[in-house]
Parts: structure tokens; C-alpha cells; sequence
């Protein structure tokens, strides 16, 4: 019966981490798009006030357009800065809790196994060329 149920609550922790996945970045969607329209408000009615002196309709539209654009996928990168590690330090904690000391050495391997693995995708980069 332990195997089904961990089974079991498996399959629920999974579905869990699916659907908060998804509400969060739903509302990192969310957000930005507020940020950008409340940004692309602004400049219009900044191009309003500023029209009858020089400025283009190219510059208008970068700063409409191109502009917030970037300030809007700005905002989605720097929300996933505090997402990524919470989700990292619940699945160490998670991992510790269920392996005990094993945990802790296996994360350790995978720590030094990054930069070798880095190291020795470069080779095969710089050889294959």
C-alpha cells in the first residue's frame, strides 16, 4: 500500500506544481501587460503634448511599439529571478527531507558536474568547427 500511495501523492504534488506554475506565470503576464499599457499611456500622451514640435512619427512608434515591448519582457525575466530559486530551494528541502544525507551529496555531484560538462560542450563546439 506505501507504493500506491506515494504513487498517488506523486501524481498530486505534480499536478500541484503545474497549475501554480501556470498561475504564476499568468500572472507575470498579467502584470507586464498592465506595465506596458500603462507605458505606451504615457507616451501617447507625452507624443500629444510634444507634437507640434519635432518629433517624428518613426520615434513615436519605437517608443509605442519596440520600446515597451522590451520593458515588457524585461518585467516577465526579472519576476522569474525570485521564482527559480523558491522553486530550487522547496525542491532541495523536498529532496533532503525524502534522501537524507544522499540528497545533499547527489546535489553536490550536480554542482560539480555543471562546469565540467560546460567545459567539455566547448570543446566539442570548438573541435567540430
Amino acid at each position: 500500500y506505501f507504493t500506491v500511495i506515494s504513487i498517488v501523492c506523486l501524481f498530486l504534488v505534480m499536478l500541484l506544481r503545474v497549475t501554480l506554475n501556470e498561475h504564476v506565470s499568468i500572472g507575470m503576464n498579467y502584470l507586464s501587460l498592465q506595465v506596458k499599457t500603462a507605458l505606451q499611456g504615457a507616451i501617447y500622451e507625452k507624443t500629444l503634448r510634444l507634437f507640434d514640435q519635432s518629433i517624428s512619427n518613426g520615434l513615436a512608434q519605437n517608443l509605442l511599439n519596440i520600446d515597451t515591448e522590451a520593458v515588457e519582457e524585461l518585467i516577465i525575466v526579472l519576476l522569474f529571478f525570485w521564482y527559480y530559486p523558491i522553486l530550487l530551494i522547496v525542491a532541495t528541502i523536498v529532496l533532503c527531507y525524502f534522501l537524507g544525507t544522499i540528497g545533499l551529496i547527489s546535489i553536490g555531484m550536480i554542482a560539480l558536474l555543471i562546469p565540467t560538462v560546460y567545459f567539455l560542450s566547448k570543446k566539442m563546439e570548438n573541435s567540430s568547427e
